[in-house]
């Protein structure tokens, strides 16, 4: 009987460790391309500066890079959330590359962190959390959706 009880043992580990693994599936970067006719690159870029600026109205997200003369923003943007007393923010890194009527967003795959609440005391500049949970994906998923459709109706709203 122990023995009967060691093997069935030892074929569920690697089982066990395999649901475990595939739990979390890796959520891909999501890019678009948003095509404007009649816009200049300069027009195009300040628009996404200021749509920036409008769509991410706090202290935490912040212009990482620009070039205005390659068309180049990266804009690092943190979404914030609640879950009972614990607050947590989904970090977005977003690319845009603007030209002459056309702007390219892509959004990398998010990061998380966990902020203040009466049940942690973490702060926000705690490290990641290591495994986001299928619902933590599906909201970054929704919000890099939500961002996406935002830029594409700012600027969209500039052809009216």
């Amino acid at each position: 009987m122990k023995k009967i009880s060691f093997i069935i043992f030892i074929v569920l580990i690697p089982v066990f460790f395999s649901i475990a693994q595939n739990e979390h599936e890796i959520i891909p970067e999501l890019t678009k391309s948003i095509d404007l006719a009649d816009r200049s690159q300069t027009e195009l870029y300040l628009s996404c500066v200021e749509w920036f600026f409008i769509q991410f109205n706090n202290t935490e997200s912040v212009i990482s890079y620009e070039d205005k003369e390659s068309g180049l923003l990266i804009f690092t943007a943190k979404t914030p959330h609640q879950e009972g007393l614990i607050k947590y923010n989904i970090e977005h890194v977003l690319i845009l590359r603007v030209s002459e009527n056309n702007v390219f967003l892509k959004l990398c795959m998010p990061l998380y962190f966990k902020k203040e609440g009466l049940m942690t005391n973490s702060t926000i500049n705690d490290p990641p959390i290591d495994l986001p949970t299928k619902k933590h994906e599906k909201i970054a998923a929704d919000d890099r959706e939500n961002i996406a459709l935002s830029l594409n109706t700012f600027l969209s709203g500039m052809n009216e």
